[in-house]
């Protein structure tokens, strides 16, 4: 929250968008889904508006993941769709839709 705190202060969108998906990792791995949905929302929304389109991949992900997890049905905008960045690395898995690593699933 510190983090997230001082970025809204300096005005900072990507410390913020940065900020939120990060938190909205740490209520994912805590089990607290509806927060986190919260967090991936407000990313999505900071990284829209600063262009990063890493960031908006990342948080449509997140926020599918959180609505099947919520029994929230995805609308047809909100799967996925094709995009320049499908050929990267993203980080957490390449855009191919085959694999994905789910890491803090399982936490306890």
């Amino acid at each position: 929250m510190k983090h997230l705190k001082i970025a809204q202060e300096l005005e900072d969108r990507v410390g913020e968008g940065r900020a939120c998906w990060s938190l909205g990792n740490a209520h994912t791995a805590l089990g607290h889904n509806e927060e986190a949905l919260q967090y991936a929302s407000k990313h999505l929304e900071i990284s829209k508006e600063i262009g990063d389109e890493t960031g908006q991949v990342t948080a449509q992900m997140n926020l599918a993941d959180l609505k099947s997890v919520l029994g929230i049905k995805v609308g047809p905008d909100e799967g996925h769709r094709p995009s320049p960045l499908d050929h990267l690395d993203v980080g957490m898995y390449r855009r191919t839709g085959v694999s994905r690593r789910h890491s803090m699933e399982k936490m306890e």
